[in-house]
């Protein structure tokens, strides 16, 4: 069975762009007043729903950090407030002397967030009796900061977790970091690609990086056939899939049939053609997709995801090597802690849901 690749992302944009407001939360008269409390700032800016377990208004009023989510112990909860006054205390005094703004980094939210994802997942594939396994990969256009990366890889190293590159300077950070990681992590490359990207991409394959690259445009192919030919080198290629399954949120723009990205089922029998051709179809061994962003419920993820196996299997009958189904992104927050999922900032799922859903689908792919 192939083995799943997840893409974690999410980001949160109103309709006209400007960043979420609070109009629909309580607000009293006055914040000053003798009926503000830690419970109306915590309602008024809604943590519990975008937050938890990793941020609450603790007694002081203050943004308190627990990061180690669920497993935090009462003495180990950061007050943000102390954590910034801290450090703008004057060097001449003892403190760092910084200044505002500041960028305040909390490793171990990002530490236990990995550990949460593969555990959904690991809990999804024993109980559905997965034959194969989970492996999460960290897409670094997300966030390009070094630190970042580096956590990931180190933190996500007993996982196998892996990073998703699609520019040569990503390809070129990813590497760099990897080579402190796990060896059988995953190095996806994705992107517009030019002779220098694929050339990048197959020197990965040289050094033993787990690399692969998934072609998003029928013409990319030559390229790599091309370009793997003259540096004698054995590329591991995969596809994007342009699935009929779309949003119709803001999200779902670039997802459906008339998507800027990914190939058609045409054009997918005509790359395993020439694959074929070119004694190459072993090569192929990855399928990816993307429906959008913060898919607001499982049943839609679903379907999505029953559509990319059923694809997968019919690639695997026309002869290719298959071992990895690339679920790219998806997986959202519920911002506003409905869990309506309606609009832009709302889903309907837990983490643990999604991990189901995504095993479920594969493990038993329904009639589409």
């Amino acid at each position: 069975m192939p083995a799943v690749a997840c893409v974690d992302t999410g980001y949160v944009f109103s309709d006209d762009g400007s960043l979420p407001t609070a109009a629909d939360a309580f607000i009293p008269d006055s914040p000053t007043s003798s009926r503000w409390s830690p419970s109306l700032s915590a309602s008024l800016y809604r943590i519990d729903g975008w937050g938890a377990p990793y941020f609450a208004a603790n007694s002081s009023g203050n943004i308190s950090v627990r990061p180690h989510g669920d497993e935090t112990l009462p003495h180990q909860d950061i007050d943000l407030m102390k954590v910034v006054k801290n450090v703008m205390v004057p060097k001449s005094s003892g403190g760092l002397g910084l200044q505002l703004p500041l960028i305040v980094r909390f490793p171990d939210v990002l530490k236990n967030r990995l550990e949460c994802l593969q555990s959904a997942f690991d809990s999804a594939v024993k109980s559905q009796g997965y034959g194969s396994h989970y492996q999460g990969v960290f897409p670094v256009k997300c966030n390009q900061d070094r630190f970042i990366v580096e956590d990931i890889v180190n933190f996500g190293s007993p996982f196998r977790f892996g990073l998703e590159a699609g520019s040569k300077p990503e390809i070129l950070l990813a590497m760099s970091c990897l080579c402190k990681g796990n060896p059988d992590a995953f190095l996806v490359c994705n992107g517009f690609k030019d002779a220098e990207y694929v050339s990048l991409a197959l020197l990965g394959r040289k050094l033993a990086f787990n690399t692969m690259i998934v072609l998003e445009q029928e013409h990319e192919l030559d390229l790599v056939i091309n370009l793997s030919q003259k540096m004698n080198v054995r590329p591991v290629i995969g596809l994007r899939a342009k699935l009929r399954t779309k949003q119709t949120n803001y999200y779902g723009s670039n997802s459906g049939e008339k998507g800027k990205f990914g190939l058609t089922s045409a054009q997918i029998v005509r790359v395993v053609a020439k694959l074929s051709e070119s004694g190459m179809l072993d090569c192929l061994q990855l399928l990816h997709f993307h429906i959008g962003s913060m898919i607001p419920s499982s049943s839609l993820l679903s379907h999505g995801v029953t559509e990319a196996a059923l694809i997968y299997c019919e690639l695997v009958r026309l002869g290719a090597h298959r071992r990895v189904i690339d679920v790219g992104g998806g997986l959202g927050i519920d911002y506003d802690g409905s869990k309506s999922g309606e609009g832009d900032i709302s889903v309907t799922y837990t983490l643990e849901e999604y991990a189901e859903a995504v095993v479920a689908s594969i493990r038993y792919p329904s009639n589409f």
